[in-house]
């Protein structure tokens, strides 16, 4: 079995190697349907994910409108 280091170590690893996600949230109209699309990503040194979105998406319109975005 894998230790927590090298589970971790994994996880980082598929991060750095990833080009594209899957960014879902619920839709504004209808309301409440699943609304999902390809973003691109990156990775930083640390292997922390990082979405590159734009302000003009509805998943972002979405999420803006909940107060849940975190913005770096």
């Amino acid at each position: 079995m894998a230790t927590r280091s090298e589970r971790a170590e994994a996880v980082r690893k598929l991060v750095r190697e990833a080009h594209h996600g899957l960014l879902s949230t619920a839709g504004l109209e209808p309301a409440g349907i699943p609304y999902g699309s390809l973003v691109p990503v990156a990775s930083t040194e640390e292997g922390l994910p990082l979405l590159l979105v734009s302000h003009l998406a509805q998943r972002c319109v979405c999420t803006l409108s909940l107060g849940t975005r975190s913005v770096a």
